[in-house]
């Protein structure tokens, strides 16, 4: 889902506070409770959780989430650099120094996620979801 999709299911046009996403959360709770209005209720609510979820969530949240994906990138790059070894030496020079700028943008987030012993504070997350749950960070 995207910011836009968050914006567009609770019905918002450019929140300044999380106090308006939260107003804007219970207006469409109270419209769409699955009491009123049953099993589309249930999937709209569904919806509506996820965008709340999005938008509720803190920097330090997102940034956790956003490290996970960038694991993912820079190992796949990583794989595909050992596939280029052999096939086309100019392609495997233009990823490694691809991969060399997404692994210096990753130090960048995770400079922010490290305690001070450098222990991650999201280590051992699965998902972009557990990586956001695991930094606690208090809302504004």
């Amino acid at each position: 889902m995207t910011w836009q999709d968050a914006y567009r299911i609770l019905e918002l046009s450019n929140p300044k506070t999380i106090e308006e996403v939260r107003e804007a959360y219970s207006i469409q709770v109270k419209a769409w409770h699955p009491d009123r209005r049953g099993e589309a209720g249930e999937e709209k609510m569904a919806e509506i959780n996820v965008a709340y979820e999005l938008l509720r969530a803190g920097t330090i949240q997102h940034l956790a989430a956003l490290d996970l994906v960038y694991n993912g990138v820079i190992s796949d790059h990583r794989k595909a650099i050992r596939e280029f070894d052999e096939l086309d030496l100019v392609s495997q020079d233009m990823l490694i120094a691809q991969t060399d700028k997404l692994e210096l943008f990753q130090w960048f987030v995770r400079a922010h996620l490290e305690d001070s012993s450098g222990k991650l504070s999201h280590e051992g997350a699965q998902t972009e979801a557990e990586a956001a749950d695991a930094v606690n960070q208090p809302l504004a």
